[in-house]
């Protein structure tokens, strides 16, 4: 099993890495399937010298993971957030916490805060429901951890990329597409490393390697898939990562299609959800300083003063954990 590491981590930062090794991690992030004499036309590199980046990149940690990216309502799943206040006295217990929802089959993303809200936890459920069950057990067995918490439903993606990716994938219409037990081992396959050849996957299906392309490209067309890419180690570019929930007054159709594209727009704003809870709009943002980030957040202030009402922002120190495809997914049968 693959260890899914997160995105941001002071602990595994490595020195600085190089602008031709930068060069090469963008185009990774913008197409982590593509062959290897691709990156090296594109870089204008050899192919050796593609591969020696890429084995580098990830003994480095630098290039933690790659996956497909998948659309996770087409198998039944929304995605929700949970923040927590926490008690530091029994160090012990705290730490068991972090470690169950690392664990925990619905977990997308763990991250650990500076600020009031000290956790987050990004996971995925049938409905609201079931994710209710979910907070309740966990506030249950670990009551004397838990003193506060705030749950999110997302109710829309506006935008989600990995570190400043410079090509977004458009949302499309779904066509239909019935998934097989096959499919979901060949994405489990996929989801342990993204860049496992047709042949090796072949070779565990005990089916042709014509037959593996010919099901990446039908979950591909389907948008089951919506690419592939890098989860990279902001920490070891130099970056930041911050958290940021927008309070606003009601929006118009306009509005919101004004700010999705405001978004989409912005290579430094990763991720913008619309959301249901105390926030209404939720963004992570990458930043190489606080000048960045304060440029960026003054820039949403003057495009949207109209409509924000307030904003909190928190500073990200550890993500434990991010996974593209939550395990649950894998135990989905049909």
């Amino acid at each position: 099993m693959v260890d899914f590491f997160g995105r941001i981590s002071e602990k595994r930062a490595v020195e600085t890495v190089k602008e031709a090794e930068r060069k090469f991690i963008y185009e990774l992030v913008d197409d982590a399937r593509a062959p290897l004499t691709k990156f090296a036309k594109k870089l204008r590199v050899s192919k050796d010298t593609a591969h020696y980046t890429l084995t580098k990149l990830q003994k480095s940690h630098v290039v933690v993971h790659i996956s497909p990216i998948v659309d996770l309502t087409r198998f039944g799943f929304r995605t929700y957030h949970a923040f927590f206040v926490t008690n530091d006295d029994n160090k012990q217990k705290r730490t068991e916490f972090l470690e169950y929802l690392k664990k925990h089959a619905h977990t997308k993303s763990l991250m650990e805060y500076t600020d009031r809200w000290e956790i987050e936890w990004i996971l995925i459920a049938k409905n609201v429901q079931e994710f209710d069950s979910i907070i309740m057990k966990t506030v249950t067995k670990f009551s004397d951890v838990i003193i506060e918490k705030m749950k999110l439903l997302v109710i829309k993606g506006y935008k989600s990329t990995t570190v400043a990716a410079r090509h977004i994938p458009e949302l499309k219409n779904p066509k239909s597409y019935e998934y097989d037990n096959a499919d979901l081992k060949l994405l489990n396959f996929l989801h342990e490393d993204g860049r496992m050849s047709s042949h090796a996957i072949a070779e565990q299906l005990k089916i042709s390697p014509n037959a593996v392309r010919y099901r990446i490209k039908k979950l591909i067309e389907t948008n089951i898939i919506r690419s592939f890419s890098a989860t990279i180690n902001m920490s070891a570019l130099g970056y930041h990562v911050y958290t940021v929930g927008l309070i606003l007054k009601s929006l118009s159709e306009e509005q919101e299609a004004k700010m999705r594209e405001f978004f989409r727009n912005k290579r430094f704003i990763i991720r913008a959800v619309k959301v249901l809870g105390h926030w209404d709009v939720l963004l992570t943002i990458v930043s190489d300083s606080i000048k960045h980030f304060h440029t960026t957040v003054k820039e949403i202030e003057d495009a949207f003063s109209d409509v924000i009402i307030n904003y909190e922002s928190l500073i990200a120190y550890e993500e434990h954990v991010f996974k593209y495809i939550p395990d649950v997914v894998m135990k989905e049968k049909k």
